[in-house]
């Protein structure tokens, strides 16, 4: 029997920056075992050094800047060091990236080439779509899609053939369980992570703390996240007389740490893939109110694992948080259930291992032999 090969696997994206789909990247690529691990980015004037220094130490790394104007020459770049480096597999996430590292891919000889679409990408436009239909697609071996509804959109919208695609949800770091606690002088602190953009609409869960506040309710809410809305949200929060109530913190690094913090979890966007702020929320066992939008329902049962409410309703989204506040069992009993199914379905450690498995597959097909990523099991990322 022919011995296993270590597989070459090389992760590309643009930029590690802060957002969902380059916290995936990270703790995928480091969960990743029985593999050579390999990681290139097109962008390195955005890279943030800090986020870079969590990839395990041994990924070796590649970094250009891919501009509009010069985009041929960085391509041929990309696809000389994926030559030199013998690269066996390539994976990609976003647009951008998907596009310049196929195309890298296929000029070096890479045998496979998968993709991972992590959002439904409404800036696109009408060139894009023919890109995704008639340059990407054809090139990679397979498309992998974070939630039922990124997978229609590549379908529908971008025309994309579906025997390419699969749902592959994203997967998380799973740390050791908050302490329930009662609430701190009766106060309720609800926090949430994201963007400021329209997308999110923290607009309408301020309106709901405003409902509550008008309720005689104690409670303060934190935004933890930066972005183009922020003004509009301030001007927002003054107009409601909510600033002893509300605050934005802006960006912040430890994102892990304001979670700690947190009493529950409130997501009031009106278009989402799979938020990973969501997955994180409940792998720390933090009861969640969530809008029903796009991969939401699909990863949070409604009753079950928390609370679900219509989008752009914040009576609804203000009751929800007040059934909550007032009952500590149902908290910790969501937040339990919410954890465990983390553990059991959208852990990194699966989500590895459905790429692995992938790999494995496609590798046998194309080439004809073992892999050793076959038996390959995912270990623990570094925190």
């Amino acid at each position: 029997m022919p011995e296993a090969v270590q597989l070459r696997v090389c992760h590309i994206i643009g930029a590690l920056k802060y957002g969902g789909a380059e916290r995936q990247f990270i703790n995928t690529l480091n969960a990743l075992s029985g593999v050579r691990r390999y990681a290139l980015f097109t962008r390195r004037l955005a890279c943030v050094p800090d986020l870079e220094a969590e990839l395990d130490p041994d990924i070796v790394r590649y970094k250009l800047q891919l501009r509009q104007r010069t985009a041929p020459l960085a391509v041929l770049r990309m696809a000389r060091w994926l030559r030199r480096q013998r690269i066996d597999v390539v994976h990609t996430h976003l647009f951008g990236a998907n596009l310049s590292g196929a195309l890298a891919a296929r000029l070096a000889g890479v045998p496979i080439v998968v993709t991972t679409d992590h959002g439904l990408d409404r800036w696109k436009r009408a060139h894009h779509h023919w890109l995704e239909r008639q340059v990407i697609t054809p090139l990679v071996d397979h498309r992998f899609c974070v939630s039922q509804n990124v997978f229609e959109s590549l379908t529908v919208t971008s025309g994309v053939a579906p025997e390419k695609l699969s749902l592959a949800s994203n997967g998380t770091v799973v740390p050791p369980a908050l302490e329930q606690r009662e609430l701190a002088g009766g106060e309720l602190h609800i926090g949430a992570v994201g963007r400021l953009v329209w997308e999110k609409d923290f607009s309408t869960l301020i309106q709901a703390v405003a409902l509550l506040r008008d309720r005689g309710r104690r409670l303060r809410l934190s935004i933890v996240g930066d972005g183009p809305e922020k003004a509009a949200l301030q001007r927002r929060i003054e107009e409601l007389g909510l600033k002893q109530q509300v605050e934005l913190l802006g960006f912040q690094s430890d994102v892990p740490a304001w979670l700690s913090r947190f009493d529950l979890f409130a997501i009031s966007s009106v278009e989402e893939g799979q938020p990973l702020a969501l997955l994180e929320a409940m792998a720390r066992g933090l009861p969640v109110v969530a809008t029903r939008i796009g991969g939401i329902p699909a990863t949070l049962a409604d009753g079950r694992e928390g609370l679900l409410v219509e989008p752009r309703d914040p009576r609804a989204l203000a009751k929800a948080l007040e059934t909550l506040s007032e009952d500590s069992s149902l908290r910790q009993k969501l937040g339990e259930a919410a954890r465990q199914r983390i553990i059991d379905e959208f852990s990194v450690q699966a989500l590895a291992r459905r790429y692995l498995d992938t790999y494995a597959q496609l590798w046998e097909a194309r080439c004809g032999g073992n892999s050793a990523a076959v038996a390959a099991s995912s270990h623990e990322p570094r925190s």
